[in-house]
């Protein structure tokens, strides 16, 4: 995660996409603050999971 805190800087993007190993509130709520697309898959441990785009998660590989 702490490779991912200055990700949250306003930048012009319309989506993250990463792995579970990056859901957490700190970077999905300043994301979600401004308008950004959070497709990240939740931890199953989660009492509420966050949707996401599932087909858009599955090419996150494809760079």
């Amino acid at each position: 995660m702490s490779q991912a805190e200055p990700l949250p800087a306003p930048v012009d993007y319309d989506a993250v996409i990463a792995d579970k190993g990056y859901d957490s509130d700190p970077l999905r709520e300043p994301l979600a603050a401004q308008q950004v697309e959070v497709v990240i898959p939740s931890h199953r441990y989660r009492r509420q999971p966050g949707d996401y785009d599932r087909i858009r998660c599955r090419e996150r590989n494809i760079v």
